[in-house]
C-alpha cells in the first residue's frame, strides 16, 4: 500500500461512485503476502474494543479463468 487505508478510500470516493456495502481492495504486496491458487484469506476488521466492524470475510483464491 502506498497510502493509508482511510487515504486510500478517500482517494478511491473521489474516483468512483462508492455505494454501502461495496468491498474496496488494495494490493497486499507491502505486506509480504503473496497469495496463490488455492489459498484462502481471512479478513476481520475490529475495533479498538475487539468487535467485528463488518464480519469476517473468506475468500478462496482460484486459478484464473482461462476460457475465451
Amino acid at each position: 500500500m502506498d497510502a493509508a487505508p482511510g487515504a486510500a478510500l478517500a482517494r478511491l470516493a473521489r474516483l468512483r461512485a462508492l455505494r454501502a456495502g461495496q468491498v474496496a481492495g488494495m494490493s497486499l504486496g507491502d505486506l509480504g503476502l503473496t497469495l496463490a491458487p488455492g489459498d484462502s484469506l481471512h479478513l476481520d476488521l475490529k475495533t479498538a474494543e475487539g468487535s467485528s466492524l463488518f464480519g469476517a470475510i473468506d475468500l478462496d483464491i482460484a486459478p484464473p479463468d482461462l476460457t475465451p
